[in-house]
């Protein structure tokens, strides 16, 4: 732009930040070599169907930078409608924001020092009776928590509703539980970003986390989410961004399945 254009140029608005799409998939979805000591809620979806869904969404978006932000906001609400022809019907709603603040923003103190505050949350609702004679989401669709992306600390899709597992058909003694998955979850997350070596684009990173999944039959209740502390690094390396996270279970509960390390490649917090 030129000079003239620039000094009439006005500051963005809220809508320049804003973004909407419409997405539409169809996917085949084959659920196989289940163990046949796996749960009940896990043996039902054997098989295979369709999904054919509509998923329209609209985000916001105003930080500085996508990776190391110190500043701005970052949200974004999306719905699932599935059931325009295929084999399941569901909705699922996915609503989620993000708000950097800067503390401090001093080169003698290395750089920017910033606090994050956000979270996420997921609501689903089965349309359609399954095998089991429920409505509930189907297996590929439900809330599994756990890892670098949602509650670090906790392994990977280890966190949701669980059912007993290696039972015996005799008895009826179950020895184990698994994870089966939830309808609803929620995320809480706060974190400081602190300067290491800036100018190279390498930070880090002091969290606390707190989240779980929940059944339909499940209450929600405060003491029932998973909660964690733990300390990174993040890097904006020429290979694309890099995060290497450590993660502290609080309130580990039995079964649970704790993972320490998370370390993920080109992906956001």
């Amino acid at each position: 732009l030129g000079s003239d254009q620039l000094a009439s140029n006005p500051a963005p608005s809220v809508w320049d930040y804003m973004r909407g799409g419409m997405g539409y998939e169809f996917t085949r979805e084959s659920i196989d070599s289940i163990e046949a000591t796996a749960p009940t809620a896990i043996q039902n979806e054997r098989g295979t169907s369709l999904t054919s869904a509509m998923s329209p969404s609209i985000s916001y978006d105003s930080r500085d930078h996508f990776f190391n932000p110190t500043e701005g906001t970052k949200s974004a609400f999306s719905v699932k409608f599935a059931g325009l022809g295929g084999d399941n019907r569901f909705i699922k709603s996915d609503l989620s924001g993000r708000g950097h603040y800067p503390l401090l923003k001093d080169p003698n103190w290395g750089g920017a020092y910033v606090l994050a505050l956000g979270g996420s949350l997921g609501y689903g609702v089965g349309l359609a009776e399954r095998r089991n004679g429920k409505k509930d989401l189907p297996l590929f669709e439900r809330y599994f928590l756990g890892g670098i992306n949602s509650v670090r600390g906790f392994a990977e899709r280890s966190l949701g509703p669980r059912e007993d597992a290696n039972c015996d058909p005799v008895s009826g003694t179950c020895t184990d539980t698994e994870v089966v998955g939830g309808d609803r979850a929620m995320v809480l997350s706060a974190e400081l970003m602190f300067p290491i070596m800036e100018q190279l684009g390498l930070r880090g990173v002091a969290f606390f986390d707190m989240g779980n999944s929940f059944g339909g039959s499940d209450k929600f209740s405060i003491t029932d989410l998973r909660r964690s502390v733990g300390f990174g690094a993040r890097w904006m390396s020429p290979f694309g961004p890099l995060r290497v996270e450590l993660g502290f279970p609080l309130n580990k509960q039995s079964g649970d399945e704790t993972s320490v390390i998370g370390f993920t490649i080109g992906s956001q917090p």
